[in-house]
């Protein structure tokens, strides 16, 4: 297990991501999504991620990452105004500023593939090969 802070280890891993809605692996989109969490995961073990509305037909969505440490980070995303959404943290121990840094990028793609593509539910997890 990691220390808090500790750098990720180099492991071969495969990244799975799934949503609701079907995206092309080509697609420039969700490379950029893909991109994003291989970034964060070379500083931090990440054991998932995931991004679902907090009740049936909600505007909140939540962004949960999970890390192997247990660290979480939790963002609930209100979508009322897709334009410019509000957030509400809920963000339990430290992180380090090299490691949070990171999950914007991918609370960013989320937004996009949220409002262009309709995706309201993904999870990315990975295969240690």
């Amino acid at each position: 297990m990691l220390h808090k802070g500790a750098m990720a280890e180099t492991l071969k891993r495969n990244l799975t991501i799934t949503t609701n809605v079907h995206l092309d692996k080509s697609n420039v989109d969700y490379l950029t999504l893909s991109h994003a969490v291989e970034r964060m995961s070379s500083v931090v073990n990440i054991d998932k991620i995931t991004f679902e509305p907090i009740s049936v037909g909600s505007t909140i969505l939540e962004l949960l990452i999970k890390l192997v440490d247990g660290r979480i980070w939790k963002d609930k995303i209100d979508f009322i105004n897709p334009l410019d959404v509000s957030h509400s943290f809920d963000i339990p121990g430290y992180w380090k500023e090299s490691e949070f840094i990171l999950n914007r990028e991918i609370r960013a793609s989320l937004i996009k593939l949220h409002n262009i593509y309709g995706v309201n539910l993904l999870k990315i997890t990975w295969e240690i090969l």
